[in-house]
């Protein structure tokens, strides 16, 4: 599975400008995908494996190779409970 940015760049973009005002954390995770996909080192930091494979970023996309079960996924550090239970 590869994600690339620059079809989804432009739509995330646009449904953030229609859904995230008034959520400054969906904003700020929308802006960091995107600061991570077009190569940002300090945007990618932030986004860690939890769990099923390996996840690799590449040009302008990530790229996820499973490694046996049956999810995969990245998390967002700066999304944690706390940050949900604002």
């Amino acid at each position: 599975m590869v994600l690339e940015s620059q079809s989804e760049s432009t739509e995330l973009q646009d449904d953030r400008m229609d859904s995230t005002d008034s959520l400054p954390l969906a904003h700020e995770l929308t802006d960091e995908w995107l600061r991570a996909l077009s190569g940002d080192l300090q945007s990618r930091a932030l986004w860690q494996v939890e769990d099923g494979g390996q996840w690799d970023w590449r040009n302008d996309g990530v790229h996820a190779q499973g490694g046996g079960s049956e999810w995969s996924w990245l998390s967002w550090q700066k999304c944690g409970t706390a940050a949900l239970n604002e």
